[in-house]
């Protein structure tokens, strides 16, 4: 499960999440592969939750990458990459 919380003080515009699962093989896309935005706004104190459900048949190291885009306004975006 993965959750985005907002913070800021005006809405977010344009919300993309995108989970995988990388391992030393292959990268598996498991949630937002589909390059449409997420949610089309994100107002203060609101989240978008995800459940995953995946399972491991491979040995290894396993590395959950999850990406997020947002739009605080029409020319300003932020994006960040967390590894897990």
């Amino acid at each position: 499960m993965f959750c985005l919380y907002s913070t800021y003080l005006s809405v977010c515009l344009c919300v993309c999440l995108k989970a995988d699962l990388q391992t030393s093989s292959q990268r598996l896309n498991l949630s937002g592969g589909s390059g449409q935005p997420t949610a089309a706004e994100l107002a203060a104190d609101e989240s978008i939750d995800d459940v995953i459900h995946h399972e491991v048949k491979e040995l290894g190291t396993h590395m959950y990458v999850v990406h997020c885009c947002v739009c605080l306004h029409v020319s300003v975006r932020v994006c960040g990459t967390l590894l897990v």
